[in-house]
């Protein structure tokens, strides 16, 4: 597996362990009760603009994640996880990878995997494509009040974690 596929994994992984796995007791059953794929797109947030230099891109997306997050009918329980879960494990897990000590490139995988060349993109390059401009002037607008949350992140809360 190439490094950074094995990095993505080691995230997703690192994040499905720290996210509490049961089930809010108390809330009604229209609640829901599982911040997961907030957590999984808060961190990987870090990973897809902030190690390759974007830090700016990576505060509005954690900002918008949480005002999505506020904005869904997520139980008390559910959300004060999640806030535990924000400032216990994903700034300790930004920190270790982004130090990147061990000379594994850290990124998207555009950044530290092959491409068709054999080599892998650089970070400019990869902030260059057009996804990422893309996705960037999304971030832009959401930032300067032009588009709300829903049109950045989509209208239904979601319930899996790959689905935000």
């Amino acid at each position: 597996m190439p490094a950074g596929r094995a990095i993505s994994a080691a995230i997703v992984a690192l994040l499905a362990l720290a996210t509490p796995s049961g089930a809010d007791e108390q809330a009604p059953p229209d609640l829901l009760t599982d911040p997961a794929p907030f957590e999984i797109g808060y961190g990987m947030s870090f990973y897809d603009f902030d190690a390759c230099g974007d830090a700016e891109a990576g505060r509005i997306l954690r900002r918008a994640i949480v005002e999505k997050l506020e904005r869904c009918p997520f139980s008390r329980q559910a959300r004060a996880e999640f806030d535990a879960w924000r400032l216990e494990t994903a700034e300790e897990l930004a920190s270790r990878l982004l130090s990147n000590q061990d000379g594994i490139p850290v990124g998207p995988p555009e950044v530290t995997e092959p491409a068709a060349n054999g080599r892998p993109m650089t970070c400019e390059r990869y902030r260059s494509t057009q996804h990422y401009v893309d996705r960037r002037a999304d971030l832009l607008r959401y930032a300067n009040q032009e588009i709300p949350v829903d049109q950045l992140l989509g209208e239904d809360c979601p319930s899996g974690p790959a689905s935000l």
